[in-house]
This record gives structure tokens, C-alpha cells and sequence, in this order.
């Protein structure tokens, strides 16, 4: 079980720092650090979404120290031992330096920006405790067993590349999941750090228990992909595209889809016309208000809930014979009720091991039935229905006639609040064996004047209930509610879902609308198919897009004959044939790189840094003065060669574009690091060239640039095979030369969970 925290403490720092945040960052991350090292909550992974913020998280922890001597010193050792592999002036590396002093003090980042050898160190000294807090990206927390005490989340917006949302319920479970060490801790705990404004608690709940999102293949054809088929596969494509799992649910449910949303949509007009007497703005925000109120009740329920899983002692203190609760009914609530037993009971059929109490209440007899819309949206809204929050209020109809008692069985989902008000020497099984004596069915309701009778314990417990019913009829419990339960929540560092309890009942029930129950239940049928009608647009918003695969088949065939790497009956042609070597990297480019001969005059030195420009996707430096600096320290070989190549990408670009294929392959090449990789090929140490002050990379990262030509080795390793294919031994030698001279240093140090020597240390 993970505990989501909105700490106290550390919301009442963030409340004190808002209107200087941006001048007080070190005060607040020195601060929560020491919170949670007193809170005895280290090991702590701090999820942040940019590279950079986690470089300059660790820039303002600097000061801190939160190893041991011992600890030190082991992590000296580690070091020693893993960096000895490297050569001496990739161990003068700023980031290996850095990382090694943060990391003797128990701090560290982890992000692609980091070196590999550096990344794995960090893993390995957090699995053995000696990294106390560590700034990561959302990537730590894919497929490493890495948990820790503690999660804390920096922010819980995210940038997805089109603009800053929400986390989904996938990305903060997988990352929330990482709080809580098996066999070391009894919870985990889960922290947002609040830097602006607290979130909502419908947009945690959304984020916490939201829906998953929904599963939908993302079948992508690649020119690669179609020559590959076509090369050996015996039934045509197309079988192949419209059997595809996406194409073939597209195909059979858009139609029927698309005619339940028209009616869909028919029936919410039609609904919304019969609404338009009453459903105004205020009555809108009434509602959404009346939704947060009954989402904070679920929540508190829920922590009792929780709580009482593994400690009945409270709520059997609460919930002892006589005292007087409020709970609610499907279409009414705050009802009072008296309880006749509340003990914890795990037995029968109540699998869920959920308190079941039994309480004395009198209603209104009623014939209302569920209608099957009604059980839909009970199912929906767990088993809850979104009702108006008025102060409770007794029908002055209710007559003897009309009213009837119940003994019954609810939940803790049932309560609404627990009074001070206990009603003294109420018996129990009197009162039971009063009621059974009158009762040949288990039928609930039962008529007042008619089944109680003479049965004494009954009848008293009737007329007390009946009194408590008149006087609280019209009284406002909104300060009052679950006030009971204030120890509970600031012990479960829950205090604040009180106050904004209260705050919200008290407002609500001061409106003064009219019919409102009627006009609720209208309202619910209405959110209802709203609900529904955007799921189903949704869903056939994806499929028609699924459906474009075919036509998006037709252009790409197109584009491949006009290319000649197929002929006009499909047939791969020799230029097709290496261009399906390529995977779905670039083939087309690649291809057409090869087959220009662009790389034929060209050094190994050049052709790898000529690469670089495939393959590498960080920062662009793209102008006039960068140009000119670059221009000079290549080769004029290499910089005709990079002309050649953006001419080549911009006639692809346009063929395709001719047959309305979206493509960018000329805004894909990026050459901000093709003089750098030019120097790694002529045998320039790394550290020489991180500290090349005439070289535009200072927002590069080490890691980044390490990734990039490893990449550039396997696409050398494609090339090659390519060069075999149409015969050409020349390439093939150039391109084994290239990987030699690449393939050396930090670059390409070998894995620690290789290292015996590391591993058992």
C-alpha cells in the first residue's frame, strides 16, 4: 500500500517561500532533505522531469552530508575500483568528479545525461544504501528494481512535447511503485512538493484512481517493414495491413460505433432541452461542488477503511451500541440512525474483511425502485450517487402510516458522520428478538404501529429514534461532521481533508435551490451520457485514424517505385534490398547515401562524424556564427559532404510530401555535434575535447554524446552489411576502420554488472 503525503511541515515551508520561490530553491530542497532524514524517510528518489533541473537540484544540495564515515569510505573504494578501467583523463572529468564527491555524501543524480559507467555506479551504491537521496527522471523508474523509502515528486506536471499536463494514472503508479522496500518496510511514502498552489484532491484522485489508459495498437508501417514483406512474404500486404489487430477492430466497430454516438447524441440534446428551465451555470457549479464534497467523504471512508484493516480498536470505540450516526440512503442522506453493533466481523460473506454495522433507522416507506440507468451510474461512481448536500430535513408528511423501521447491515461507505450522542442501555439482543418476533420474511421494512407492539426494548428504541429524528430535522452538522475522526487524519497526515470538509458542507447547504433531488437525478443521466458519448468519440477518433493505414500503404508503394527500390509488380529491386537492412532507421536516407556515393570520398574520420548528424537528437545549434566555427574545424570534404547530404534529405522529403506522406527528414538532421565526433574518430581524448572552449557543447551532456556514438557504431555495423550486399568491399573496410577508431575509452567502458571485482565488493 502506498501513502500519497502532502506533508505539513513541508506545506507550510512552501506556503512561507511562494512569493520568492524562484530566489529560495536551496532553502527548500535543504529543508525537505532534512525533513525526511528526521523523518527517518531516506532513502528518498526525487522524480524530476527535465535533465537539467536534476543538475541543478544536486548544485543546491551540495552542502549537505548525509553518509557516514563508513559509508564514505566504501563508496571511495567503489569508485577506485570502477574507474579504474578508465584512462586518467577521462577520471579529470567534471562529471566524474562531481559525481564522486556528491555520491561520498550520499547524493546523486541519474538521468541519459550521466555517463554510462557513472549511471551504473549510481544504481549500484543506491541498491546498497549508500545514496540516501537521488534526483532522477521519469526513465529510473522503467524496469529497475530500485526501490526506495521514500518517493518525492518535484512536480507532477510533465512535458509530453506538445505541452505541460497532468501525470496519468500509468506514470505515477510505475514511479509511486518505487516507494517501499520489501522486506525493510512496512509502507511506502509517496510526497508532492508543492511549489505553487496545493492540487486539487479530484485531480490526485484522477491521477491516483483514474482509469488506466486505454490499450490501442500502434501498428506503424515503415518503408522498411513494407520491402521486408514484399521480400519474402507470399500473400499480398494489403492482407496483411487490413488483418493487422488495429485494422481489423477498426473495420468492424467504427461503423456500429458511430451510429450508437449519433443516437447518443440525440438523447443528450433531447435531455438537455427538457433541462434548460434549470440547469444554469450556478446549478452547474453547484453540482461540481456537491462532486468534490461526496469525493472528499469517499476518500475519508476510505482511510477508515485502511485504518480499521489493521486496527479495530478505534472504530469499535465509535461504533459501540447506542451511539446516534448519519448515514446515507441511494437517494437521501444524513439520516440518523442509532447503532446496535458495530464490531469488526470478518466471517460469512463479507470476503473483503470490511466492518459491517447494525443499525436501528427509521424512513419513509417508499415504492422508488433502481431503474437500470440508476445501477450504471451507481456502478460508475462507486456505488455512490452525486446528491445535492442540503441540512437533513424531515418530511412533513411523515406520518405512523407512512413510516417504517429497518434493522440493517451497512459499511463504512454508508457513514457520514459519527456523533457525541449516545443513547445509554440500549440492548441489543432485546431489541433484535423484539424484531425477529414480528418478522416471518427478511423483508426490512416494517410498519411502525403494526409490527412493534408491546415488545418494550423495541418500541423504546423506536421512540428515541423517532425524537433524535425530529430534533435533528433542519440543523446544520457542517462544522461538526466526522469531528470525531480529527486524531485519525493528522495521524495519517490527513488534517487538511477535514477542514475542506467543513469548509465546503457549510457552503453548500446554505444554497437555497429548489427540487433539487428531482432536478440531481437529471443532471446524473445527463453527466452520464456525456461520459459516454465523449469515450465513444474518443474511441472512434482512434480508429478512423487507424484506418488511414491502408491509404498511407498505397502512397508509401508509390514513393517506393519512384525511388526504384521496387518495380511496378512489387519486386525488390537491388536498392531495395539494402535499404530493408536499415530496420526503420532512416532506411530511405541511408540508402540513397550509399547509392550517391556520397561516402566514398570520404575518411573514416569524416564518415562518422557525417553520421553524427543521423543520429544524434540533442540541443540544435543551428546558425550563422556556429556555421562558421564548425566550418572551420572540419574538413571542406566533410562540409560539401553535409551540404550533399541536406540536398539528399530535401528531395525525399518532397517525393514523399508529393504523395501526402508527412515527413521531415531534412528538420531530423541535426550536425551540432559533427565536429566533436570528428575529433573523438582522430584520436582526441574525451576530456580534451568536453573542455574545448571553441566547441559550442556546453549545454551538451556527457551522456548524451556517449550515447550518440554508440549509436553511430551500430549504424556502422548496418552500413557495413550493406556494402556486403551490393558488393562493394571498399565501404565495408571503411566502415570496419570507422568503428575502430570509435570504438575506444569512457565511450565505450564495459558494463560494471560485468565486474566481479564490483559486484562483490
Amino acid at each position: 500500500m502506498f501513502l500519497f503525503v502532502i506533508d505539513a511541515t513541508l506545506l507550510e515551508c512552501v506556503k512561507r517561500c511562494k512569493d520568492f520561490f524562484l530566489f529560495n530553491n536551496k532553502t527548500l530542497w535543504t529543508s525537505t532533505v532534512y525533513m525526511l532524514r528526521d523523518k527517518q524517510l531516506l532513502p528518498v528518489v526525487c522524480f524530476v522531469f527535465s535533465r537539467k533541473r536534476c543538475d541543478d537540484y544536486l548544485e543546491l544540495v551540495k552542502g549537505l552530508d548525509l553518509n557516514s564515515q563508513e559509508d564514505k569510505h566504501y563508496v571511495s573504494q567503489f569508485f577506485r575500483q570502477a574507474l579504474s578501467r578508465l584512462n586518467e583523463s577521462d577520471r579529470q572529468l567534471q562529471q566524474v568528479i562531481n559525481m564522486q564527491e556528491m555520491a561520498k555524501r550520499g547524493i546523486a543524480i541519474h538521468h541519459s545525461g550521466v555517463l554510462p559507467i557513472l549511471r551504473e555506479s549510481v544504481e549500484l551504491l543506491f541498491q546498497t544504501g549508500r545514496i540516501k537521496v537521488l534526483f532522477a527522471t521519469e526513465t529510473f523508474a522503467m524496469g529497475i528494481n530500485m526501490p526506495a523509502r521514500t518517493v518525492l515528486f518535484d512536480s507532477l506536471q510533465k512535458h509530453d512535447g506538445k505541452g505541460f499536463r497532468e501525470l496519468i494514472p500509468s506514470e505515477y503508479i510505475q514511479m509511486a511503485g518505487r516507494a517501499g522496500r520489501r522486506g525493510l518496510d512496512k509502507t511506502g511514502t509517496v510526497i508532492a512538493l508543492c511549489k505553487g498552489d496545493v492540487p486539487s484532491i479530484s485531480s490526485l484522485k484522477g491521477m491516483i484512481l483514474g482509469k488506466s489508459a486505454q490499450l490501442q495498437s500502434q501498428f506503424r508501417l515503415t518503408y522498411s517493414m513494407i520491402l521486408n514483406f514484399l521480400r519474402v512474404a507470399e500473400c499480398p500486404l494489403e492482407y496483411m495491413v487490413s488483418s493487422s489487430y488495429s485494422e481489423y477492430h477498426s473495420q468492424k466497430a467504427n461503423a456500429r460505433d458511430i451510429i450508437a454516438a449519433n443516437k447518443l447524441r440525440s438523447t443528450i440534446e433531447a435531455l438537455q432541452q427538457s433541462m434548460k428551465s434549470f440547469y444554469t451555470n450556478d446549478i452547474k457549479n453547484y453540482f461540481n461542488q456537491c462532486q468534490q464534497f461526496w469525493n472528499i467523504i469517499f476518500q475519508i471512508q476510505q482511510i477508515l477503511i485502511n485504518y480499521d484493516k489493521n486496527s479495530h480498536r478505534l472504530l469499535d470505540d465509535l461504533l459501540k451500541c447506542g451511539r446516534i450516526i448519519r448515514i446515507r440512503d441511494i437517494y437521501e442522506i444524513d439520516i440518523p440512525a442509532i447503532v446496535l453493533d458495530g464490531s469488526f466481523s470478518t466471517s460469512g460473506k463479507n470476503i473483503n474483511h470490511q466492518r459491517i454495522i447494525s443499525v436501528l433507522v427509521i424512513s419513509q416507506s417508499t415504492n422508488r425502485l433502481l431503474t437500470d440507468l440508476d445501477r450504471l451510474i451507481l456502478k460508475e461512481n462507486e456505488q455512490m450517487f452525486i446528491l445535492p448536500v442540503q441540512k437533513w430535513n424531515m418530511d412533513t408528511k411523515d406520518s405512523e402510516q407512512n413510516l417504517i423501521y429497518q434493522i440493517k447491515n451497512i459499511n463504512i461507505t454508508d457513514l457520514l458522520d459519527i456523533t457525541n450522542e449516545i443513547i445509554p442501555n440500549i440492548n441489543y439482543h432485546q431489541i433484535l428478538e423484539g424484531h425477529w418476533n414480528h418478522r416471518m420474511s427478511d423483508t426490512l421494512d416494517i410498519e411502525l404501529e403494526s409490527t412493534i407492539g408491546n415488545d418494550k426494548a423495541l418500541k423504546q428504541a423506536v421512540e428515541k429514534l423517532k425524537l433524535i429524528r425530529q430534533n435533528s430535522s433542519n440543523q446544520s452538522i457542517a462544522s461538526n461532521r466526522f469531528i470525531l475522526l480529527n486524531d485519525l487524519l493528522i495521524k495519517t497526515s490527513q488534517s487538511l481533508l477535514l477542514n475542506n470538509l467543513h469548509e465546503l458542507n457549510l457552503k453548500l447547504e446554505n444554497e437555497t435551490y429548489v427540487n433539487l433531488n428531482e432536478n440531481f437525478h437529471l443532471i446524473r443521466k445527463l453527466k452520464f451520457y456525456e461520459n459516454k458519448y465523449n469515450d465513444m468519440n474518443e474511441r472512434i477518433s482512434s480508429l478512423q485514424t487507424n484506418l488511414q493505414t491502408s491509404f498511407e500503404y498505397e502512397s508509401m508503394l508509390e514513393v517506393l517505385k519512384k525511388l526504384n527500390y521496387i518495380s511496378n509488380t512489387n519486386i525488390l529491386s537491388l536498392k531495395g534490398q539494402v535499404a530493408a537492412l536499415f530496420g526503420s532507421n532512416n532506411e530511405l536516407l541511408l540508402t540513397e547515401l550509399i547509392y550517391q556515393n556520397l561516402i566514398d570520398n570520404l575518411t573514416p574520420s569524416e564518415i562518422a562524424a557525417l553520421l553524427s548528424s543521423i543520429i544524434f537528437q540533442g540541443k540544435r545549434f543551428d546558425n550563422e556564427i556556429n556555421d562558421e566555427n564548425q566550418k572551420k574545424e572540419i574538413t571542406p570534404a566533410l562540409h560539401q559532404a553535409k551540404q550533399q547530404l541536406i540536398a539528399i534529405a530535401s528531395k525525399l522529403d518532397q517525393i514523399q510530401r508529393d504523395y501526402k506522406i508527412p515527413t521531415n527528414i531534412e528538420e531530423e538532421l541535426n550536425f551540432s555535434i559533427m565536429s566533436l565526433v570528428y575529433k573523438w574518430a582522430q584520436g582526441a581524448k574525451f576530456y580534451d575535447i568536453m573542455n574545448d572552449s571553441d566547441m559550442e557543447i556546453n549545454d551538451i551532456q556527457e551522456g548524451t554524446i556517449v550515447r550518440t556514438i554508440m549509436r553511430i557504431e551500430e549504424l556502422c555495423s548496418d552500413i557495413r552489411n550493406a556494402g556486403k550486399t551490393v558488393g562493394n568491399s571498399e565501404l565495408v573496410d571503411k566502415l570496419n576502420h570507422v568503428t575502430a577508431l570509435i570504438k575506444r575509452g569512457i565511450v565505450f567502458a564495459p558494463s560494471l554488472y560485468f565486474s566481479e571485482t564490483i559486484t562483490t565488493l
